[in-house]
């Protein structure tokens, strides 16, 4: 059969060389497609698509010999770079027996990955010795501490490439019976045993050939076939449509545990974390699957915080979302640990802030930084944001914060010629981002910063204009767009609009006596909307506008459009 296909495969070869008009040993796109013309029915969108694929060069020619192998198949498929890694940040000062027992068990590890299976994962290795055994997840990140070796090391990429930390994972597994429900790892399991057997899996491992223990490794076959079903796990957590899981603490509560205690607590809010369940372990360990069953949770010792203070005893009657605003929380997590400190509707405000080591260093300006959208989301290792104070050294993070009301982002966007008018007069106007441009969007956030005047940006006649702004791409249509807050300057809270629409002789009334009212936009027309923003504010008295008979009838409005149908529309806030 070999002999067969190197025949067929020289004879393509020649009858590509007769049609090499300048025999160069190229064929140019035009050429080939004369060939591929004769040999069948093909489009050129098909046509297109494979010769995009077979020129690797780029250059719009292809080596006819080349090309013949890539057809047949010699190069055609996809290699991938395989399971490799490096030494995290410090490991010049880790023990020399650690670094080397590492590097050893890395090393076969990768090279059983690669030998028996196809995979694309760079792994970031370090020791830490506060782990109790070793640690991995899908970004790649792995720790070693109490276990060091080849078998810990298989088990741990397994990690990293989705066993019981992919997304899918525990959409694939039957929770009550604790089987794996994915077609294409149950097919490679029956394969491997030779029956139909079935495959046992969990939140985050799989038995038999999980390599979750010594015993489980015996020689080489145990582990290919640990590989080979890794292999066909991923399989089967990227196959098909997904949703991701998720554990909604609003609804579910949380289950943590208090320095120094065995206990596993549930507090039904996760905002105002209190002991409203307790679960002595281990009696209570029974009692603690039934109930994290209930709220949808798995059964195992998952999704368990470890809190840094000590909350109060409560039945969650006593606590609401107002408490938020008045009590402090504490967060503490590793070195590779998710920073995830946030809650829907407000915004955390960083009190205190430490990082520590060897030493205590203090971070709290650098994670007040790292607030976006009132949270603060850190993956992969929190020193690779605000920097290492001591390399090689196994540190924690603790923070102290407590919530805050969240403002809401508001955006503006408008061309060229068109009015700016953002903020309110008398409100605080905060610019988080401003950009110009068409084909590159050029920060001018600062230049419009400049431009706040009592609590508004306020330009006619194009923002290009303004010395402050510019123009960044002159000759060229382009978008301003802005992103920003706007506070009431005694509270500090978000400032609330609202909407006024009526026709042209509804009675206009909007507002409240004794308060403040702010018109924000205000509109007239038909077919087309006049801009009366300034007409409507000379009509405010008391905190309210009040007209009756039509509002066409005011001097301060008019009428945009004698004898049509037309719609007033406010937008104002009240404070």
């Amino acid at each position: 059969m070999e002999e067969d296909a190197a025949s067929f495969s020289a004879k393509i070869k020649e009858a590509f060389r007769a049609a090499d008009a300048n025999q160069n040993g190229y064929l140019s796109r035009d050429e080939l497609s004369r060939i591929f013309r004769n040999l069948g029915d093909w489009d050129d969108e098909e046509f297109e698509q494979l010769f995009i694929q077979a020129d690797r060069q780029g250059d719009g020619q292809l080596d006819y010999d080349e090309f013949v192998d890539w057809v047949m198949g010699a190069g055609g498929a996809e290699v991938l770079p395989g399971v490799r890694y490096v030494l995290g940040q410090g490991h010049e000062h880790w023990p020399e027996d650690k670094k080397a027992a590492i590097v050893a068990a890395l090393d076969a590890a990768c090279a059983t990955y690669n030998k028996y299976g196809s995979f694309d994962k760079e792994i970031v290795a370090c020791w830490n010795p506060d782990v109790p055994t070793a640690d991995a997840n899908i970004r790649g990140n792995m720790r070693f501490g109490g276990q060091i070796g080849y078998r810990t090391a298989l088990h741990e990429i397994a990690h990293t490439l989705g066993v019981g930390t992919h997304h899918n994972w525990r959409l694939r597994v039957d929770q009550d019976e604790r089987l794996w429900k994915g077609p294409i790892a149950l097919s490679k399991f029956r394969e491997l045993v030779g029956s139909e057997e079935v495959l046992h899996a969990d939140a985050m491992h799989f038995w038999p050939y999980g390599l979750n223990f010594e015993q489980e490794l015996s020689g080489e076959e145990d582990a290919r076939r640990h590989v080979e079903l890794v292999h066909a796990f991923v399989e089967d957590l990227r196959d098909g449509e997904w949703d991701p899981v998720s554990y909604a603490k609003n609804e579910i509560g949380i289950y943590f545990q208090c320095p120094g205690s065995d206990t596993i607590f549930w507090s039904k809010s996760w905002k105002c974390i209190r002991k409203d369940v307790a679960f002595s372990m281990p009696d209570g360990l029974q009692d603690f699957f039934g109930h994290r069953k209930v709220h949808g949770l798995p059964q195992d010792l998952t999704h368990i915080e470890r809190m840094a203070w000590d909350p109060p005893v409560g039945d969650h009657q006593d606590t609401n979302d107002e408490d938020l605003n008045d009590e402090e929380y504490s967060f503490e997590c590793g070195d590779y640990d998710t920073v995830d400190i946030g809650c829907a509707g407000k915004s955390v405000c960083v009190i205190k802030a430490e990082y520590n080591g060897r030493a205590s260093h203090d971070v709290t300006d650098k994670i007040r930084n790292l607030v976006h959208r009132g949270r603060i989301y850190v993956v992969g290792g929190l020193w690779r944001e605000i920097g290492d104070p001591e390399p090689g050294i196994s540190k924690t993070f603790k923070c102290v914060f407590k919530y805050e009301d969240l403002v809401k982002e508001r955006t503006f966007k408008c061309g060229d010629l068109d009015t700016v008018d953002v903020g309110l007069p008398g409100q605080t106007l905060t610019i988080i981002k401003a950009t110009y441009g068409r084909t590159s969007q050029a920060d001018v956030t600062d230049g419009v910063r400049a431009l706040i005047s009592d609590g508004r940006v306020h330009i006619q006649g194009g923002i290009w204009r303004v010395a402050e702004i510019g123009d960044p791409e002159p000759g060229v249509s382009k978008t301003f767009r802005v992103v920003y807050t706007v506070t009431d300057p005694r509270t500090g809270k978000d400032v609330d609009e609202r909407v006024f629409v009526c026709g042209d002789y509804d009675t206009v009334d909007f507002g409240c006596a004794g308060k403040v009212l702010t018109i924000i936009k205000a509109t007239y027309g038909g077919s087309t909307q006049t801009d009366v923003t300034d007409g409507v504010r000379s009509l405010i008295s008391d905190g309210r506008v009040n007209v009756t008979g039509g509002i066409w009838r005011c001097s301060q409005v008019g009428d945009p459009e004698p004898g049509a149908s037309k719609t007033f529309r406010v937008i104002y806030t009240v404070s």
